[in-house]
């Protein structure tokens, strides 16, 4: 079922107020009793402020978008490396060190056992879908058709995402990686 965007904006609430009352900054331990403590992880690159929570106790990492979005249904992960790409891969590097048992992923559900490999997939897939894009556009290819193209991959596994959204987001994945087509050091050997 497909998701559309309303055709007229709700009205808003009226008295509705959104308020920061605590900024988490990375290494920060939110202590909440009975020995449960969740660490702060900063892991931009999906966005800015991207964070990620590990419990320490049970070894839950809640990974919000830093491994992009998981298809479970093909196994397989759209990167989202939206503001930044190199800073996207050192956080899934990061994260792949902490040897979490648990990963609680910001779409489609948990994932139990070693994380790691789960989080080297991620990596690797970031690494073929990055040169997928240098290698078609280099080619030529039209950007427009190619993110047209790249989110009809996508679009059958989000269907919370309108379509005009999702090839945006490809189109900016795109630019992303033309902005880094001459790095060599995002991806481990």
């Amino acid at each position: 079922q497909a998701k559309q965007v309303g055709a007229q904006v709700p009205e808003p609430f009226p008295d509705y107020r959104f308020h920061v009352d605590t900024v988490l900054e990375d290494g920060q331990v939110l202590e909440l009793g009975n020995g449960i403590r969740w660490r702060v992880y900063a892991t931009p690159g999906h966005s800015h402020c991207q964070i990620s929570l590990l419990e320490e106790k049970e070894g839950t990492l809640v990974l919000g978008d830093a491994a992009g979005f998981y298809m479970p249904r093909v196994e397989s992960f759209w990167p989202n490396y939206f503001a930044s790409l190199p800073k996207y891969c050192a956080s899934l590097s990061r994260l792949g060190t902490l040897g979490a048992a648990r990963l609680a992923l910001g779409h489609h559900g948990v994932i139990e056992g070693d994380g790691r490999a789960f989080l080297a997939k991620a990596l690797e897939q970031t690494r073929d879908y990055h040169e997928e894009m240098l290698r078609r556009t280099d080619s030529g290819e039209d950007v427009g058709k190619l993110a047209a193209e790249k989110a009809k991959w996508v679009q059958p596994n989000s269907e919370f995402m309108p379509h005009q959204l999702t090839e945006m987001c490809c189109q900016l994945l795109i630019k992303q990686s033309r902005k880094n087509a001459d790095r060599t050091d995002l991806f481990p050997a």
